[in-house]
This record gives C-alpha cells, structure tokens and sequence, in this order.
C-alpha cells in the first residue's frame, strides 16, 4: 500500500530509487524510470533488463537452476552453453591447409582419378610435418592408411615412383575387416594405442556394413556411415575416406550436383563435415579440380592440382585458385557474347536445366562476374570482370 509520505515522482539519485523499489515496489513501477533525464543510455539499459529480470524472477529461477552442471535424462545430457563456451577443446585448424579438416572427410572421385594417390601424398605430408601438394601447411600427425583395394607389392611399386623419404609414423594396412565383420571395434582398439591419428579409408565403401539398416535409403547410408566417424571421433582422430563416383553420374554436373555424383545416396557424404569431388577434366587429364564444401567450409571451394606421372605426386597450383565449373565458364561466355541472356534462354542453348543454371548463376553473381537487369524475369549480362579463372577448364 502506498504511504502518504512516499514522492509523487522517481526520486533523483540511484540510492534513493534503490530505496524506493525495496520498500515500495508498485509505486516504483509506476516511474517512467527510463525516462529519467540524467541517466545515461547504458544506465537505462540496465535497469530495463534488471526490471526484466525481477518481474520473471520465478520464471528465471526455475530455468537457472542447472545452469553451472550438466543433466542428464533419459541418457540425454544437456550441456549448458557457458560450459561449451569456456571449456578448451582439441584444434579445429586443418590437417592440410584448405584441404583436410579437423574431424571427418570424404573425397569422392570416378575410377582411376587419382583418388588413393591424393590420399597417399597427403598422408605422407601429414606423417612428415612437412608441405602438402608443395605448398600446403600440415599439422604432423600419425597416419594410418587402410586399404581395401590394394596389396604390399602395388604400395611398394607406388613408393618407388614417388621416391619420398619414409617416414616413421605412417602405417599400412590391407586387412581391416568392414563393419560385418567387426571392423569398427578393431579400428577402436587400434585408436586406442594410436590417438589423434590421421586415419584413411580407402575406398569407404567397403568398410560398410552391407546390411539395410532403415525402409529410407538415405537414412539406412546415414547409419552406416555414422559408426565409423563415430569411432575415430572418440579417440580424437581425423577420418580422410575416399569413395567411388557414380558410374552412371550425370556428365554434366556442376557446383549443385557434384555431392549427388558420390555413390550410394546422399546420406554417404550427409554426415561427413568436408565432401570433396576430384574432377579429371577430359581434355587435360594433368589437371585436377577439386570442388570442396561442408559444414566446415562457409562456401564451396574449387581448388586445382596438376598430377605429375612421372612421379604419382598430385600438385596444388596456387596461383590458379578458382570458383569456376565448365557450367559457369560456358555461361560466362555466352552471355558475355550477347547483349544480355535469360535463365531460360541460356537453359536451352546450352542443355541444361533451369534450376542448374540458376545456382550456377547465383554463385557467379556472388563473384561479381554477372548481374541480372531487369528484376526477377530479367536477363544477365557481364560486369566487366576478368573471367580468366575460367581458363583450360573446357
């Protein structure tokens, strides 16, 4: 209840207004605090959200409650998210440099594109602490290669063409069984005596349980897939899988479709945090494109590589770095060649679909090579740009 000798107005001073709420909290409601001429824009601030507080006090308390432990129902734990913030974890910076993160990767390829020697002259990288592809940084790491596909008569033909030094912290293996066959808990047991290892397989899709797990194709990839990165997780590893394109994959396919050429559906490549495509361009199979994304990378990447024969060693060209498919440098050149040129009109010159020209459209906008005029239904044109990122591509 109000007393006759309380102000008719907030009084002045900070004390006063504390002493105010404490012995009248109605009649100090009912101040246009906020208001208050002499208070500065950060005071005000903070007695809004000190009033906020105060009027979901019971609200705020039962939701405090945990907030400095963890709790666990039903065998779900719930961590509070200060924790997460304050607590230290393992690096999250790259094995190599651009190209292999901290956590799970997959490389998919078409037969003979290179894909297990990508994946030996990175493991041998990673094992020496030394420049990956010539010029990527590493972190050195114990390397463990399982391989599915080949013996210890192909791994020493393919050492004596590299004519690399050995190092001693990188170990073959032929035999690894899938997950049928107890392969996951012999994996566990190996990480075990090796932690924090740069693990590779290849190919991945042996190493899966050839069981359908799920009605859902896409959920069934997903269960098999997950165990192993699971695994490795657990015993702070790094997994680097390569796997088989789709044999029967569309030719055409471009920065939106490169994730749906991975055989298997898309549930292989769904768990994985890195997918990577390696693309052999028809007319210069020197050449390699690599189209990186995930949830690691903020926006997909297109990296180049020249593959040496003569010595099995995959090279990154830095000076080359690009964001161009052969969808966007033929788009690039026949819009360049008009006077402007509609999504549906560059659909049917050059045989593609409306939805794959649209993304490969929106991504070279983001470059600032094109832009639409003419609103929605408009037509693109060139912004004067250099488009020479685009070149040996087609």
């Amino acid at each position: 209840m109000n007393n006759t000798n309380e102000p008719t107005f907030m009084p002045v001073t900070r004390q006063e207004q504390r002493d105010l709420e404490k012995r009248n909290p109605e009649l100090y409601l009912k101040f246009s605090f906020l208001q208050h001429p002499l208070w500065t824009d950060e005071e005000r601030e903070e007695e809004r959200r000190r009033t906020y507080a105060r009027n979901n006090e019971d609200n705020l308390t039962e939701h405090t409650e945990y907030d400095n432990r963890r709790i666990t129902i039903s065998g779900v734990t719930l961590i509070p998210l200060r924790e997460i913030a304050e607590n230290e974890y393992p690096d999250r910076s790259d094995i190599i440099e651009g190209v292999i993160t901290v956590g799970s990767n997959i490389l998919s390829a078409k037969k003979e594109a290179g894909k297990s020697l990508f994946a030996l002259n990175g493991g041998f990288s990673v094992a020496e602490g030394s420049l990956a592809f010539s010029s990527l940084e590493t972190q050195i790491r114990h390397v463990l290669y399982f391989n599915a596909e080949e013996n210890e008569s192909l791994t020493n033909f393919r050492l004596d063409v590299l004519r690399r030094k050995i190092p001693p912290n990188f170990h073959m293996a032929y035999d690894l069984p899938n997950a049928d066959e107890g392969g996951i808990t012999a994996l566990g047991k190996i990480l075990k005596r090796f932690p924090n290892s740069l693990v590779i397989l290849d190919p991945f899709g042996y190493f899966l349980t050839k069981k359908t797990l799920s009605q859902d194709r896409y959920q069934s990839d997903i269960l098999r897939v997950k165990p192993w990165i699971d695994v490795i997780k657990k015993n702070n590893g790094t997994l680097f899988a390569t796997h088989h394109a789709r044999k029967s994959g569309d030719k055409k396919a471009d920065d939106a479709t490169w994730r749906e050429n991975a055989s298997g559906s898309t549930g292989i490549v769904a768990p994985f945090e890195t997918h990577m495509y390696l693309e052999r361009p028809k007319n210069d199979p020197t050449i390699g494109i690599l189209q990186r994304g995930g949830r690691t990378v903020p926006r997909d990447v297109y990296l180049r590589f020249r593959f040496e024969e003569e010595t099995f060693r995959w090279i990154y060209l830095e000076d080359e770095n690009f964001r161009m498919t052969p969808l966007m440098d033929k788009i690039y050149k026949e819009v360049e060649n008009s006077k402007g040129l509609s999504t549906s009109q560059l659909g049917n010159m050059l045989n593609y679909k409306d939805p794959s020209i649209t993304r490969a459209c929106s991504e070279m906008k983001l470059q600032g090579l094109i832009v639409k005029i003419g609103g929605q239904k408009g037509k693109w044109t060139t912004t004067g740009k250099s488009c020479s990122a685009s070149r040996n591509i087609c």
